[in-house]
């Protein structure tokens, strides 16, 4: 059996919206269920995920894509497979295990940078520290263990013991097994067999992958959300694309932000920008005079009303939206603020992920050619067939240095890392 989650009842009228934003992360986690279903109930095959995770600490998992994910795509014999994500950390964890976890628990003091050749009572604690012979003097034996501590701690590539490396020998490896595990329990999350084909959304890296047969054959920049916002850890399969999209400004936006502007400019600024004010969240939903809308009630949250942009060059969605049906309202989609690719970090969303090159991902989920918009609103085109799309938060990742795997450590944007209170209390 496999512990999952079960979406409370206050999201039933939330996901008749389209875009509904990380509401899973504003709620109390949800409720859990144990689940046994189908053949898995005889022992005649592995049991399928059918639940929802909660996107932060489990996996989020559409119902309808789950069968397939875990079951629909194995080859004959993979049976037994491990996914890549799990396989590669566990044997970078073990090399940790080995290399790290059983040294002296010797705290060392600060005090200036320290290098081949210095010595002194600090770096007699040090050595101590990195499980090195007894001795005053920084040779080249801790050089080395210096410069593989760095490496395998996420620290810049030298044999300089500095503040940054004092802080993290301090942290002790207790502190980087927690993380090793977290991201061990995340990994075993996934499918066994991630598919011959699927695309790899990295948020800690914020980087898409398009993988074949287990090589990154392109990759490309993303912009993820933000930590008040944060993009779900989900899996599931995209289904179809949106040319010409509109966007649907979500509630709490419009009232923070787009109420304001409206109050401000009026008519004029609807027009200029390509907003639209809306009855409702319905296919049928009436477009409303915005003479007719009170937006200063709008902005106390006194009134609701839909705001959307109409497609067109600066429309927030870009000119394409790439679907995995979900009830968080997570997808891909373009954008017209192409100049936050270029930033070293690109957490700026309100939950969705931007993509920096929507045409070269277009062609390649539609095998070769992307689609081509007719010129009408929200155009939905179906893929040949579903592409699996994994979106990961992995802050410990293992990396190939030669025949072994080693631990690089990535910023922890979203706080997921932390013990919570009783951990720090036991």
């Amino acid at each position: 059996m496999r512990r999952v989650n079960v979406l409370p009842r206050q999201w039933a009228s939330a996901v008749k919206r389209k875009n509904v934003r990380m509401m899973a992360f504003k709620k109390p986690f949800f409720r859990q269920a144990i689940v046994l279903v189908g053949a898995g109930l005889l022992g005649l095959c592995p049991s399928i995920v059918l639940a929802k995770g909660d996107g932060a600490s489990t996996i989020y998992v559409e119902d309808g894509d789950a069968a397939l994910l875990y079951e629909g795509q194995l080859p004959p014999g993979s049976e037994s497979v491990v996914n890549p994500f799990e396989r590669d950390l566990a044997a970078a964890h073990a090399r940790y295990v080995v290399e790290w976890s059983d040294l002296p628990r010797v705290k060392v003091p600060s005090g200036s940078d320290l290098s081949l050749g210095s010595s002194g009572a600090r770096v007699a604690l040090l050595r101590q520290r990195l499980g090195l012979p007894e001795g005053r003097s920084f040779d080249a034996e801790m050089e080395a263990r210096v410069r593989l501590f760095r490496g395998m701690h996420g620290l810049s590539v030298s044999g300089l013991i500095d503040r940054a490396m004092i802080a993290a020998l301090n942290l002790g490896a207790g502190h980087y097994q927690r993380i090793i595990q977290r991201n061990l329990d995340y990994a075993s999350q996934l499918p066994s067999y991630l598919g011959y084909r699927y695309a790899h959304v990295d948020i800690t890296n914020q980087r898409l992958q398009l993988i074949e047969d287990g090589r990154v054959i392109d990759e490309m920049a993303v912009v993820a959300g933000k930590p008040a916002t944060p993009t779900p850890v989900m899996a599931g399969l995209v289904r179809h694309a949106v040319l010409s999209p509109y966007w649907n400004v979500p509630t709490d936006l419009l009232r923070k932000t787009y109420a304001q502007r409206i109050i401000n400019g009026g008519s004029a600024y609807l027009r200029r920008t390509g907003f639209e004010a809306l009855s409702d969240w319905s296919d049928e939903a009436r477009v409303l005079p915005a003479s007719s809308v009170d937006w200063r009630a709008v902005e106390r949250g006194e009134s609701d009303v839909r705001l959307r942009q109409k497609p067109g060059p600066g429309n927030g969605m870009g000119k394409v939206k790439f679907m995995f049906p979900n009830a968080l309202g997570i997808y891909l989609h373009d954008t017209a603020s192409k100049q936050l690719f270029s930033k070293s970090e690109r957490l700026f969303s309100a939950g969705c992920v931007r993509v920096e090159r929507p045409e070269d991902f277009g062609a390649w989920l539609f095998n070769g050619q992307m689609p081509q918009p007719s010129g009408a609103p929200e155009e939905q085109v179906s893929l040949p067939y579903p592409v699996p799309i994994y979106i990961t938060y992995f802050t410990a990742k293992p990396i190939a240095n030669g025949d072994e795997f080693q631990i690089i450590y990535r910023d922890d944007f979203y706080d997921l890392d932390r013990p919570k209170a009783p951990q720090l209390g036991g």
